[in-house]
């Protein structure tokens, strides 16, 4: 089984390519679960799926003030009224058209890390997925 390498990968936030991405911690979609059991059940409960929730991940970067597209936007997005945009998340699987995992979502947040006399500046931003992620293999 082969795996995929990281090194290459890409964040997109409304179709421009963010700088400096060091991690992404990648979205994680799940259906929480509504117990429908009532007296009349007496051998188990019963349950049944509610609707999916996106969930929320973090991207962290190295702080990049001139990525007035990728960075910056997202910082602006943060604010006022939060506006769904879409994301891409684009390996470097070694196949012609990489594979990805997308969705729309909204910035509802965003951190500096701490900042150092002899260390970097780094901003994470946290993105709440907005509907459905898919996810599409590479294909050769």
């Amino acid at each position: 089984m082969a795996c995929i390498v990281a090194r290459g990968t890409t964040f997109s936030w409304d179709g421009n390519e963010v700088a400096g991405v060091v991690d992404i911690g990648g979205p994680s979609p799940s259906a929480p679960t509504v117990d429908c059991t009532d007296l009349s059940d007496t051998d188990a409960s019963k349950v049944q799926a509610a609707i999916r929730d996106g969930g929320e991940f973090p991207v962290q970067c190295n702080f990049d003030q001139t990525d007035a597209n990728g960075q910056i936007q997202m910082i602006s997005d943060s604010a006022g009224l939060l506006t769904s945009k879409p994301w891409v998340i684009t390996w470097n699987d070694g196949n012609v058209t990489p594979g990805t995992v997308a969705g729309n979502g909204f910035v509802v947040g965003y951190e500096f890390g701490n900042i150092t006399l002899d260390g970097k500046i780094e901003i994470t931003f946290t993105v709440s997925v907005d509907g459905s992620v898919t996810v599409t293999p590479g294909t050769p």
